[in-house]
């Protein structure tokens, strides 16, 4: 996460009203909004879990187009983000591609080669939660995913995003 990017309390999150609940926590499911914000009427949210919850049942019961949205919307961990990136981008890079600096250049090929394999395959984008997790446990991991069918990764790829989102949880709010 961005060292400037504010940290709420969960109180204050319960406070606040729907549009800055909602441009506060555009991040946690990569810009996917509309999470949080069918999560809204759950509050009080009595903690972090309870909100992850919320979020995710909203995430799981959504159709599959609204599910591919949010696969789709997830960054990229292995490549840096493009340069004309706005901020809002920019902070969900900083929060998720502590990965993508401690790739050693061939770790960074493997990938990049899984990664076009992947989307071929699927027709989706990889997304993988590589935090705890060495870059040979990811590779091995993203290989294994490949036997997969479509349906069964599809669900993969959310439970990865869902992974994530509670990764940038943790870093949105003070505990």
């Amino acid at each position: 996460m961005a060292e400037n990017r504010p940290r709420y309390t969960l109180d204050q999150i319960n406070k606040m009203t729907l549009l800055p609940y909602a441009r506060t926590m555009a991040l946690v499911f990569a810009n996917a909004s509309w999470v949080p914000v069918l999560a809204f009427p759950h509050r009080p949210f009595r903690d972090l879990e309870h909100l992850f919850e919320c979020m995710t049942q909203v995430l799981k019961g959504s159709d599959e187009s609204s599910k591919l949205q949010v696969i789709e919307q997830q960054p990229d961990l292995v490549n840096p983000p493009p340069d004309d990136c706005d901020v809002q981008e920019f902070q969900l890079f900083q929060c998720d591609l502590i990965y993508h600096k401690n790739l050693a250049p061939g770790e960074k090929t493997q990938m990049e080669v899984l990664q076009k394999q992947y989307h071929e395959k699927f027709g989706f984008a990889l997304v993988f939660d590589p935090f705890q997790k060495s870059a040979s446990e990811v590779i091995q991991q993203v290989t294994s995913r490949m036997n997969h069918t479509r349906e069964e990764e599809f669900k993969e790829a959310i439970d990865a995003a869902a992974s994530l989102a509670h990764t940038r949880l943790h870093e949105l709010l003070i505990l």
